[in-house]
């Protein structure tokens, strides 16, 4: 490993060199949780993190596209402020991101720690999401949100890992938008009733259509796991349950596309939430 003229940049080119081997543990949740932070890669998705203000602790360019780097301004952004830009082989971006045909960069992020809400109380709309295992279905539920500039999404029980490369690719940057906050049933029912949350459920034996429920803010709506739906414990915390009904013979949607479509009904309603 060498520093080059500018000071901040090296460059790797050895797998076993201890940077590179721990960029690829961050790989597994296990090594994301112990170091508490992430990968991503891209400028697109790096212009979204530094736009939220997320700390980007460094950076692995591909040596191979050395020239492009002076014309990007999010890395020369990151350099002016002591950002360590580190250039490795084509090969090692491969192994890390798993990915024959990978971005010219990577990035490793600090994961932020979000809190409850506490502002604005009385007009939030908030997303639960128990037990959720799909990375896709996650990620894209985390952009319907952003787009609808939904800001709080709670992720109850064994949800699946929201820093993982799938969901943040998914997402196509929504998780740097939003706030998510993994939290025991217990905590949020707290937060629920101290607050004076209208809790609804979403359930395929709901009696009520979404389109006709009278909706009333602060609301948070809860999603289930995608095979089983709801656990007892929301059934029965829940004000009601709502469907979105069918017309077809398909008896179910999608969680994504379910949540999407409540939403969209949701800021019809409240278009200025």
């Amino acid at each position: 490993m060498k520093a080059n003229k500018i000071g901040k940049i090296l460059s790797i080119t050895s797998f076993e060199n201890p940077l590179i081997k721990k960029t690829n543990f961050l790989s597994k949740k296990k090594f994301r949780d112990i170091h508490n932070q992430f990968f991503a890669e891209g400028d697109f998705f790096l212009n979204v993190a530094i736009k939220g203000k997320w700390k980007i602790h460094y950076v692995l360019f591909d040596i191979a596209k050395e020239t492009t780097l002076k014309n990007n301004r999010n890395l020369q952004k990151l350099l002016n402020t002591g950002t360590k830009i580190t250039f490795v082989t084509r090969e090692i971006i491969k192994k890390i991101t798993k990915k024959d045909n990978p971005q010219d960069f990577l990035f490793v992020v600090e994961r932020k720690k979000f809190k409850l809400p506490k502002k604005n109380i009385k007009k939030q709309l908030s997303i639960i999401l128990e037990n959720l295992r799909d990375p896709g279905n996650l990620g894209t539920i985390f952009r319907t949100m952003d787009y609808y500039g939904i800001k709080n999404c709670f992720l109850v029980d064994n949800c699946v890992d929201p820093y993982s490369k799938e969901v943040i690719r998914s997402s196509m940057g929504s998780l740097f938008n939003i706030q998510f906050l993994a939290i025991s049933k217990k905590s949020l029912i707290k937060w629920i009733v101290n607050n004076q949350i209208n809790l609804v459920g979403t359930s395929l034996t709901a009696k009520k259509s979404h389109l006709n429920y009278k909706w009333e803010l602060p609301t948070a709506i809860v999603f289930g796991n995608e095979k089983v739906g709801l656990s007892d414990f929301f059934h029965t915390k829940c004000k009601s349950s709502v469907k979105i009904m069918n017309r077809g013979s398909s008896q179910s949607l999608n969680v994504s596309v379910a949540s999407g479509i409540i939403i969209q009904e949701l800021i019809r309603k409240f278009p200025n939430y």
